[in-house]
C-alpha cells in the first residue's frame, strides 16, 4: 500500500486502519478501546506524511505541554525503537530537556510538539499542515477550535486535524460536535465529506495477543461494567465521580433543555477571574425566596480567553434592556492587571463598562472557604423549591457540576479539587459565588432547622 512519497510495508499496519492511513479528510477523529492501535497508526501516518515533497509541517498536541514528554513523545520514541528502518531517517533528542521535535533528514519536514494550555503560543505556530490532538476529550472546545483556526496554510496539498481518545464520557462536548445525533459512532452530517470517524477495539490490532490482553483488562475492571464498556469494547461511557462535591446535584431534576429569558426580571451576573479563561454565569430569580413557586434559573454562560471589555460587550448585546446586578470572585475587589488598570479594580471596570450604579454591584468582602460553600450549595440544591440550569445556555457549567469532586489530597475538609486542566471549574466558581451573595443567610437558616430537627 502506498501514499504519496511513502510505501506502507504490510508489517507496519493493521487492515482496520488502512482508511486512516490514506485519509485526507479535513477532520479525522479516532475513538475506541485500549490496545486498539489508534496511537501507533496515527504516528505511522504522520511519519509517512513527512516523506512528502512540498510543504509539510506537523504538530502533535495535548491539553498541557508539560505532559507531552512522558506521554505522546514517549509513544513516538517507542514507535521508532520498534521500527529502526524508519528511525534512521529522523533526528531527535532523547535528553530530558530536548525539543521533542522529529526531523526527517531526507525532506527536512518536522513533527513538532505543542501544548494547548496557552492560547498566546498559537501565534508561534507557523504554516501548519497537520495537527494531531492526543486525548482530545481532555480538551475544551475552545482549545480545539483555537488550534483548528491556525490550520489554514495555502501551501499544503491538504490540511488535516486529527483527534484521538477513549470515549470515557458520553456527555463530553465531542459527542455532540463530531458525532451523529442518533448514532454515537458515526460522523456528524453537518461536516459532509470533510469528516471521517474511525472506531476501533483491541480485536482490530493484529500485533498484540488480544485474548491475553483482554483477560488482563477483565481482571483489572472486574465488576465495573462501565470501565469494561469503555476500555475493552470501546463504547461511550459515563465517568463515575466517587467523591462528588455536589452530592445533592440531580441532573434529571435540575437540567432543562432550555430556559426562557424573562424580560421583566433582572439578570444576575456572577464573574470568576482567571488569566484564562474569563467566565461569567447569568441567572434570573424570583424576588420571593423559598416559597413554593420561587425559582432560580441559570440561563447562560459566558466564557473565553478574551478581554473584560469584550465579555461585557457580549453581555450588553445579549441583555440590552435588562437591569443587571453583578457579583463574583472577591479577588476582583483588588484588581488584576489582566483585567484592570493600575488605578481601578476589576469590578470598577465592570461597573463602568456595563454602565451600572453602586447599588447594582453586590460584591462579597471575601470568598467562602470550600467547606462552607459546599454546605451552602448542597442545601440550596436539596431544599430550594426550583433550581434549574439550561443545557442549551450552560453546557460547561453543567459539566463542572457533574465532575466537581472533593480533593482527597487536601487536609481541608470539603476542599474542592482544582487544577488548570480538567478541573478548572471556573464557571462553577462563578456559580458558587452567586449563591454566596444572594442565598448564604437563607441557606444557613434552612441548614440550622435541619440540624436542630435531627
Amino acid at each position: 500500500m502506498a501514499k504519496k512519497g511513502f510505501v506502507f510495508k504490510r508489517n507496519l499496519y493493521s487492515k482496520k486502519f488502512i482508511d486512516v492511513l490514506l485519509s485526507e479528510h479535513r477532520y479525522l477523529i479516532l475513538l475506541g478501546g485500549r490496545g486498539s492501535g489508534k496511537t501507533n497508526h496515527i504516528i505511522l501516518k504522520l511519519v509517512a506524511n513527512t516523506f512528502e515533497d512540498g510543504h509539510v509541517c506537523i504538530y502533535y498536541c495535548r491539553r498541557e505541554f508539560e505532559t507531552i514528554r512522558r506521554t505522546t513523545f514517549k509513544d513516538f520514541k517507542n514507535f521508532f525503537k520498534k521500527n529502526p528502518d524508519l528511525k534512521e531517517y529522523f533526528t531527535y533528542s532523547e535528553s530530558d530537556n530536548g525539543s521533542m521535535t522529529f526531523k526527517n533528514t531526507l525532506t527536512g519536514n518536522e513533527i513538532i510538539p505543542f501544548g494547548l494550555d496557552d492560547p498566546e503560543k498559537t501565534k508561534g505556530i507557523s504554516e501548519a499542515t497537520h495537527v494531531w490532538i492526543d486525548e482530545i476529550d481532555k480538551c475544551y472546545e475552545e482549545q480545539v477550535t483555537m488550534i483548528n483556526a491556525v490550520l489554514r496554510t495555502p501551501k499544503a496539498r491538504y490540511l488535516q486535524l486529527i483527534g484521538s481518545f477513549n470515549p470515557v464520557v458520553e456527555k463530553n462536548w465531542l459527542r455532540k460536535f463530531f458525532f451523529d445525533e442518533e448514532n454515537p459512532y458515526e460522523a456528524n452530517k453537518r461536516f459532509g465529506n470533510d469528516l471521517m470517524v474511525h472506531h476501533s477495539v483491541m480485536d482490530d490490532n493484529e500485533y498484540i495477543d488480544v485474548e491475553a490482553y483482554k483477560r488482563s483488562l477483565m481482571l483489572t475492571y472486574e465488576g465495573n461494567q462501565n470501565a469494561i464498556n469503555v476500555n475493552i469494547k470501546g463504547l461511550w461511557g459515563n465517568e463515575e465521580n466517587k467523591a462528588p462535591w455536589l452530592y445533592a446535584f440531580n441532573y434529571d431534576k435540575i437540567v432543562k433543555p432550555t430556559l426562557p429569558f424573562l424580560k421583566s426580571y433582572p439578570v444576575y451576573l456572577s464573574f470568576d477571574f482567571n488569566r484564562e479563561p474569563l467566565t461569567c454565569v447569568a441567572s434570573q430569580m424570583s424576588p420571593h425566596k423559598g416559597q413554593k413557586d420561587s425559582f432560580i434559573n441559570h440561563i447562560k454562560e459566558f466564557i473565553g480567553n478574551i478581554q473584560l471589555e469584550e465579555m461585557c460587550q457580549q453581555i450588553k448585546t445579549t441583555y440590552p434592556n435588562s437591569i443587571l446586578f453583578v457579583t463574583g470572585d472577591a479577588s476582583g475587589r483588588k484588581g488584576d492587571p489582566t483585567y484592570s488598570s493600575r488605578n481601578s479594580t476589576t469590578y470598577t471596570m465592570i461597573r463602568s463598562l456595563l454602565g451600572l450604579s453602586d447599588k447594582q454591584m453586590n460584591i462579597n468582602s471575601k470568598n467562602l472557604d470550600h467547606a462552607d460553600s459546599r454546605i451552602l450549595c448542597n442545601v440550596m440544591l436539596n431544599q430550594y423549591p426550583n433550581i434549574s440550569i439550561s443545557k442549551e445556555g450552560c453546557p460547561r457549567l453543567i459539566n463542572d457540576c457533574e465532575i466537581a469532586e472533593v480533593d482527597d489530597k487536601s487536609n481541608l475538609s470539603g476542599h474542592l479539587k482544582k487544577d488548570r486542566g480538567l478541573f478548572q471549574l471556573d464557571l462553577f466558581d462563578g456559580w458558587r459565588y452567586f449563591y454566596q451573595t444572594y442565598f448564604n443567610d437563607f441557606a444557613k437558616s434552612v441548614y440550622l432547622r435541619i440540624v436542630n430537627k435531627n
